[in-house]
């Protein structure tokens, strides 16, 4: 494990536990507890975090308390948007700091409700028609971040693989956080990965979890599934269109050899139509130059909740959606899935299906 990632892990784990503060603020200036009752909220904040890193140490965690402890680390931060929102009012009127410190908890509240309602439904198949000159017609859909673990519903696993082969898709590509597990079993998982399949094959790269959580592990169930493992390679397909996968920089950040985007795309451009599947949204202009006509990312995931959507719009070039360069294509996935708290506020999950140079593509 790479002195990065233990950064990465320390801060986070240090952002996550301040994050704690605001919240615990509004509820004791809100409902003012007595002291033995200050006590038990201290209490209850502290188990309530923990137990976001514990479940996940734990291999016979149980379900309600993880999605308890998944579902407090969004209610924390959503808590921590609104009284950023309201602070300067606060600071202004501070006569009236308890009526907006209840606004800011009311408002953590039904937006928490809503953000978990939204997250339940299933993920929507979004089409979109793509014309590249020169290109063979190809039908693909995507699918990324869906995150299984032990807790995942095999029903909703159900319903992403029918609603993708409800589209009869040529090729599917998985670009990557797929599998997101360390210690549980992914087996009761495996039949229902099997009845995905396309005419071009199931194409799968690895996300930076596949690298956190184990990538043997996730590469093993996926090749029994059928799915082609795909690692700092290109395969030509029979249909014309070359296909391209590169490893996450996580590989680099937890030791594993990968290449750079520069290393892979030395050489001359390819002389085929080159599709490319890179879990994160970048490296776009060098993916244009080596011929790549469409990039499938995803990673970010819309951001889910806020504050983290607010942060993905404005600090990533290529957040979410789909951006077109030099008669390239990228496109950004919110995600089949989700990570952490099962919410979603404004922008769903979703299978993004690409129809290329179809007869009524615009």
């Amino acid at each position: 494990m790479r002195l990065g990632f233990i950064l990465f892990f320390l801060i986070f784990v240090a952002v996550y536990g301040s994050a704690h503060l605001p919240l615990y603020h509004l509820v004791t200036r809100a409902f003012a507890p007595a002291s033995p009752w200050v006590h038990a909220v201290r209490a209850f904040f502290a188990v309530s975090g923990l137990l976001f890193f514990l479940v996940r140490l734990t291999p016979m965690a149980w379900k309600p308390l993880a999605l308890w402890a998944d579902a407090w680390f969004g209610v924390v931060f959503i808590a921590l948007t609104f009284w950023l929102l309201l602070l300067v009012p606060t600071l202004i009127w501070r006569p009236q700091a308890r009526g907006f410190d209840v606004a800011a908890l009311a408002l953590t509240l039904f937006v928490s409700i809503f953000s978990l309602v939204h997250n339940a439904a299933p993920p929507r198949v979004k089409v979109l028609d793509l014309a590249i000159p020169g290109a063979p017609p190809m039908t693909v859909a995507q699918l990324s971040d869906i995150h299984l673990n032990r807790w995942t519903a095999p029903a909703r696993l159900e319903a992403i693989v029918e609603r993708t082969l409800g589209q009869r898709p040529d090729l599917i590509a998985v670009t990557g956080d797929l599998v997101d597990e360390r210690d549980g079993t992914l087996e009761f998982l495996l039949p229902i990965l099997k009845r995905l399949q396309a005419p071009l094959g199931v194409w799968a790269i690895p996300g930076n979890h596949e690298f956190y959580t184990g990538l043997d592990r996730a590469a093993d169930l996926l090749t029994r599934a059928g799915f082609r493992w795909m690692r700092n390679e290109r395969a030509d397909l029979p249909n014309g269109w070359r296909l391209a996968g590169l490893d996450d920089p996580a590989a680099r950040e937890m030791g594993t050899e990968a290449p750079t985007p520069e290393e892979f795309f030395a050489g001359p451009p390819s002389d085929r139509p080159l599709l490319f599947l890179y879990h994160r949204p970048m490296a776009f202009d060098l993916a244009r130059a080596a011929g790549v006509k469409l990039q499938l990312s995803g990673h970010l995931h819309a951001g889910q909740i806020p504050p983290m959507d607010a942060i993905i719009f404005l600090f990533f070039k290529f957040p979410f959606g789909l951006y077109t360069e030099g008669g390239a294509f990228l496109y950004t996935t919110s995600g089949t899935g989700y990570w952490g708290p099962p919410m979603r506020l404004f922008v769903g999950s979703e299978i993004a299906v690409f129809r290329i140079n179809q007869p009524d593509s615009r």
